[in-house]
């Protein structure tokens, strides 16, 4: 499930003219503080449970601190980021992958998430 996700944010990137790196940027700050402040380990289980309520999150397009145009308003994309059609085929395959051979936690996520 890790990778299939991996790919559909990659897909929601390319789709608006994001990077990866603007959606983790938005999301490792409340990551963060809910890790810190809201977070159980459990070492004997080797997992932790962390609960997160962080309403909107904005996500922005910067690089060194400065604020850029998405891709798509740009009228191009940008160098080394994935093609969309391959990256629909990543979503398919770990899609597919996932549903053919589930790794153990990942069942163990569906059950705890009611994915």
């Amino acid at each position: 499930m890790s990778a299939e996700s991996y790919w559909r944010v990659r897909e929601w990137c390319e789709r608006n003219g994001f990077t990866l790196s603007d959606v983790l940027n938005a999301v490792i700050i409340p990551l963060a503080y809910y890790l810190n402040s809201h977070c159980h380990v459990d070492p004997d289980k080797s997992m932790a449970t962390v609960t997160l309520n962080i309403g909107e999150l904005p996500i922005l397009h910067v690089l060194n601190g400065r604020m850029y145009p998405l891709a798509t308003q740009k009228g191009g994309v940008e160098k080394n980021v994935l093609q969309l059609t391959d990256i629909q085929a990543k979503v398919k395959e770990w899609e597919e992958r996932n549903a053919e051979f589930p790794a153990d936690y990942d069942e163990y996520l569906k059950r705890a998430c009611k994915l």
